[in-house]
């Protein structure tokens, strides 16, 4: 890798493998998993929100099951207000949440598209390493076949020349 891509080097030393689709999944992995952990975190998030409205609701049927007294007035527009604040806060945080998600998605399927790319190739590759291996095979085998014609040949002169001495 070029010395010109020094984010992408500084990657591929960190996972140990230079080859620019290895790079690329490892951004978009991490790019992935990050989503995760904010898709988590708005998850928790509401569910805390949740349990306090519940708590908030909890206490407003107290108030009023013992009767509402022009002193509690105040409280109760109070909680009603913070109730309002909090389903607002969570409406943001499905938003947040869904999104996340989506992006977790379009990551995920980025790094299938580069992993089927890629394994595409390397079977092509794969395959036209195989041929020559065959191509090889097939050059190997003639050329043992021309070693033992030479062997044979040479065996043959042998006997000539033995015959030529004995006559001699």
């Amino acid at each position: 890798m070029s010395p010109k891509f020094a984010r992408c080097l500084e990657i591929a030393n960190q996972i140990g493998d230079r080859r620019v689709e290895k790079v690329l999944e490892a951004v978009f992995t991490r790019e992935k998993n990050a989503y995760l952990c904010d898709e988590k975190d708005y998850n928790q998030r509401i569910e805390e929100l949740k349990v306090r409205i519940e708590h908030r609701h909890e206490i407003y049927k107290e108030l009023k099951k013992h009767g509402i007294h022009s002193v509690f007035d105040e409280c109760l527009s109070e909680l009603k207000a913070a109730e309002k604040v909090d389903f607002e806060e969570m409406g943001w945080l499905i938003r947040r949440s869904y999104a996340a998600s989506l992006r977790v998605d379009d990551k995920n399927m980025i790094v299938k598209k580069l992993r089927s790319h890629f394994d595409a190739t390397a079977c092509i590759g794969l395959e036209c390493l195989e041929k020559a291996q065959a191509r090889n095979g097939d050059i190997l085998q003639a050329l043992i076949g021309a070693l033992d014609l030479a062997r044979a040949v040479r065996d043959e002169k042998r006997e000539h020349v033995m015959l030529m001495d004995v006559r001699d």
